[in-house]
Parts: C-alpha cells; structure tokens; sequence
C-alpha cells in the first residue's frame, strides 16, 4: 500500500558514513512566535503541565514523531510532535512544571432515594470533584483545568446534570463531555476549583461505573 510522503532539501553539504548505521542531519532551523499556558487533569494526575501553543510559519511540513525539549540547552523532557502543515497551528507539551501546585481532593458521593413525578422511586448520586492549585511562581500564569462529565449509555433511565458553578465559569461540556476552566493565578494566588454533578436514576436499578479508553479529545495531557 502506497503510503504518502514528504521531500527536503539539505541546505548544506553533509557527509553520511556508509555503515548501515542511522544518522541525523539538520534539514532547517524553524523560530516559531509562541504563546505559553499550563494545563492540568487532576482526575488523571495530580501534575501541571507547560504547553505552547504556535504556528508552522515555515513552507515545510512538520512529521508526526517523538522530540526532546530543551530549555536554555539543558535537556528537560522527552515529547510528541503531531504531524502539521505550512501555516497551521499546533500545540507542544513541554513537561511538569513543580511551579504550580496541584492538589486533588478525595471525591465527595452523597446518596439520597427519592419518589419521582410518577412515583417511582429513584435515586440521586451527587459527585464533587474539588482541586486546590497554588502559584508558586514569581509571575502571574493561566491554568487550564480539565475534567469530564461522565457519559451513559442508556440516558433514558440514568439523567446526568452538572450542578450550578459559582466564581470561576465553566467552559462545555463538549462533543466528549470534557469540561474545563481557565484560571488567572497571581503570585503566591491559590484557587480552589469544585466540580459538582449529579446522577438520576432508577432505584431497583445498581449503575457500573467503567472508564472508557477509546474517548478522544483534550482531557489526555
């Protein structure tokens, strides 16, 4: 099967030994103007992340593969690189950064049964997800929290609603129910962010709680 491809041309001159051994050769140098953002998904793990957001500015199409970052030449972590276009933007995670502090609270369950409008019994799962983040830096950063709405596969019998959010504004749920905010922290400014839904549903009924691997979208930093 016909895969596609892409050329290059070697600027310079380069010398390749012929030992049937691999060699690296640089192809362009690209300067990318960028905007940095911390992300976190505290259900997942209890880290922030730096991510820069930039754009192919170059006529070269950028190969999927893995990278090494380095910052001010030391060698700081290992990543990916999506494939990308000419003038297209995409996003580089660049490792934890120990200069947010996160910290993930136990989650919160209350329980309660109840006679429905047609007198059936049903019962009300309340959930809370509480997260804790702390700027430890010097400089004022944005964090990007994200979580998810779970999902269910019979939403005739099993009603999920997100509570009511006070102070900070949720942004979604989306396509994949992820849901997420954007916090400002100040210097040494810590916020507490409160992630509260609920679940409907039959009394007779016992729900099974299973984490689906095959949902795409950002929550996986």
């Amino acid at each position: 099967m016909a895969t596609g491809g892409s050329t290059y041309q070697i600027k310079r001159k380069a010398t390749v030994a012929c030992d049937r051994k691999p060699h690296k050769v640089t192809i362009n140098h690209l300067n990318c103007d960028v905007d940095f953002e911390y992300v976190c998904t505290p259900i997942k793990a209890c880290h922030c992340y730096l991510r820069a957001r930039a754009t192919n500015n170059s006529s070269l199409h950028l190969l999927k593969g893995s990278m090494n970052i380095f910052m001010n030449n030391y060698f700081i972590t290992k990543s990916e690189l999506s494939a990308t276009n000419p003038k297209e933007a995409f996003k580089l995670y660049l490792g934890v950064d120990t200069g947010i502090k996160v910290d993930f609270q136990p989650i919160e369950k209350t329980e309660s049964t109840q006679n429905s409008f047609l007198t059936k019994r049903v019962k009300m799962d309340t959930i809370t997800h509480t997260t804790k983040l702390k700027n430890l830096k010097q400089r004022k950063v944005t964090v990007i929290l994200y979580d998810q709405k779970p999902f269910t596969q019979n939403p005739d019998q099993v009603k999920i609603r997100i509570e009511e959010q006070k102070g900070i504004t949720l942004q979604g749920p989306d396509e994949y129910s992820i849901v997420s905010w954007t916090i400002p922290l100040e210097p040494d400014q810590d916020a507490v962010i409160a992630f509260k839904y609920s679940l409907e549903y039959p009394a007779d009924r016992l729900l099974e709680e299973k984490e689906e691997l095959s949902v795409q979208g950002e929550l996986p930093v």
